[in-house]
């Protein structure tokens, strides 16, 4: 995991399950798992931010996602507004 001030970046590796693993050895597959993952990402994020949020007590601007299915990790960033006043 890497911190920085107004982030934070997870990174998870063995996500995908034993039937995503098997589809991976095709491109049509490997999108499909792509595509299936990142939507349960989105449709279940909302419940990571909240938490992230009451820990760190910093509003959230955004959450980034991405998948390396061929390596089975996951990489998701949390961007945190900033306070610091330019």
């Amino acid at each position: 995991m890497l911190v920085a001030p107004d982030m934070i970046v997870v990174r998870s590796k063995g996500v995908l399950s034993a039937e995503a693993q098997q589809l991976i050895h095709t491109e049509k597959g490997w999108a499909l798992v792509k595509h299936l993952y990142r939507m349960l990402f989105a449709q279940d994020s909302g419940i990571l931010v909240n938490k992230i949020v009451a820990l760190t007590g910093v509003e959230m601007t955004d959450v980034l996602t991405d998948f390396a299915v061929s390596t089975g990790e996951q990489v998701i960033v949390f961007l945190f507004a900033s306070h610091h006043k330019s």
